[in-house]
């Protein structure tokens, strides 16, 4: 097998891996954990440490970055913390069975902590995962990667929650009351998760070498030496902070003050997952046409606005939740965008550093946007008057999500990428390829339709044109 052919299969490898991943991070997060927590009884307190821990543990990633500069044996780290972390979600299942005597909250506790190791062990297997793609994959086929697994993960996250909460609906109606159907959407997921590590360890690692000659503490400190990647790190924990800030609530401003149908919001949910694969593909084509940087930074500009818009949602304005939901066309450069740009700018080797620390800084940050967001949303209760507009808390909480964005778009701009178009080159091409369009559309609407002839050919029997 010659080395693209190796390199393919690597890629085919890699992104059935992910496919498998995100079925297990769908059922066995978001709405599935928390209805979990909510049945043995868990407070809400423990409900928003349950959210903030997997953001937590991005730190543990340094520990990662350690043994990856030590070693470089970054494939035999990914598969070992991967083995780890998935394996933990058996005792996790286990405590309502085992510690039955114990209350909900006692229960919720021993769930936080055994979260919690596997949230650090995978957090370490992820960081050694991207510095082993990175020495595997050349940057010229690494974009293509990352797109086509987004474009499969996001495809099978929707799906397998619809499917996992059909499971649990049924097993609600068969066997109310029962934690059961918990434990099948459960272990479904850990089977996929540990079928994907299996996969994983299919796919070969790169042999070059590391470098060891700089003291770890130093080459932590190199990447906070680059005024770059400062900036990239204060855009992303700018960017974190605003957007976890009313992430949680959309859903209960719906549930709440809209008394909407769960399966409606599910709906929605899909609807916004649907618009962010048609897009995939041009997201992806205008990448590599004009590089990550300009990319995310249309991507979050249009996604800023997105919070703004629910001012204008009430009980008297569905309709608007359908367009609203449709930003979701923005996913792709806002999911992919971080991994690409750190890949980009780190060093080919020795690049484990500035990804532990990039996840290190920003993963915290994203943790504390969901907790602060909980306590501005409990703070904030009420009616709020600014200026001619009478808002309630959680939408007052959207106007500070949106401009924390907005905000967020200026230290994006100081970003330098290499070899990517500067933003005010692609705004121009994108301009005129729309003006191209609009113009081609008018000249083929005011042409005459006129209808030829048939010639003597046409008309005449088919015997006599074979003739």
């Amino acid at each position: 097998m010659n080395t693209n052919e190796r390199l393919d299969r690597a890629l085919v490898h890699s992104v059935m891996e992910g496919a498998l991943a995100t079925v297990m991070g769908s059922l066995l997060g978001g709405v599935f954990l928390t209805g979990f927590a909510l049945y043995l009884g868990a407070s809400r307190l423990q409900i928003g440490i349950l959210a903030a821990v997997p953001a937590f543990a991005n730190l543990s990633q340094l520990v990662g970055a350690y043994f990856l500069e030590r070693s470089g044996r970054s494939k035999w780290l990914c598969l070992s913390m991967t083995w780890t972390s998935r394996l933990f979600w058996l005792p996790i299942l286990l405590v309502p069975l085992i510690l039955r005597s114990a209350s909900g909250e006692e229960q919720t506790w021993w769930i936080i902590g055994l979260l919690a190791a596997n949230a650090i062990t995978g957090s370490i297997g992820g960081v050694a995962w991207l510095s082993w793609i990175k020495r595997l994959v050349p940057r010229d086929k690494r974009l293509n990667l990352f797109s086509r697994r987004h474009l499969f993960n996001t495809a099978l996250a929707f799906t397998m929650s619809i499917a996992g909460a059909l499971v649990l609906d049924a097993c609600n109606h068969f066997l109310p009351g029962s934690v059961g159907g918990f434990l099948v959407v459960f272990a479904g997921a850990m089977a996929c998760g540990l079928i994907g590590v299996w996969i994983l360890g299919w796919i070969p690692e790169d042999e070059a070498p590391v470098s060891k000659a700089q003291p770890f503490l130093s080459s932590l400190a190199q990447p906070l030496k680059e005024q770059n990647f400062r900036r990239l790190v204060m855009f992303y924990s700018v960017w974190h902070l605003s957007t976890n800030l009313a992430a949680p609530f959309f859903a209960v401003y719906m549930l709440q003050k809209m008394q909407m149908p769960f399966w409606a919001v599910t709906l929605l949910a899909t609807l916004s997952s649907v618009g962010g694969l048609a897009m995939n593909k041009f997201w992806t084509r205008l990448t590599q046409k004009f590089g990550i940087r300009p990319v995310v930074l249309l991507a979050t500009l249009g996604d800023a606005f997105m919070p703004l818009c629910w001012l204008l949602v009430g009980p008297e304005s569905y309709w608007l939740l359908l367009p609203i939901h449709l930003f979701g066309v923005f996913s792709a450069p806002l999911a992919m965008g971080p991994n690409n740009l750190v890949l980009k700018l780190a060093p080919e080797q020795n690049s484990s550093p500035y990804l532990a620390v990039f996840n290190a800084m920003t993963g915290p940050v994203t943790a504390i946007g969901a907790i602060l967001g909980g306590y501005l949303a409990g703070s904030l209760a009420g009616e709020w008057q600014v200026g001619p507009v009478s808002l309630t808390g959680l939408q007052l909480l959207f106007v500070i999500s949106g401009l924390g964005r907005l905000f967020s778009l200026g230290l994006l701009y100081r970003v330098a990428e290499p070899q990517a178009e500067p933003v005010a080159h692609v705004f121009r091409v994108l301009h005129r390829a729309g003006s191209f369009r609009r113009e081609k559309r008018r000249r083929l609407a005011a042409e005459p339709h006129v209808i030829p002839l048939p010639t003597a050919v046409e008309t005449a029997p088919p015997e006599r044109v074979a003739a």
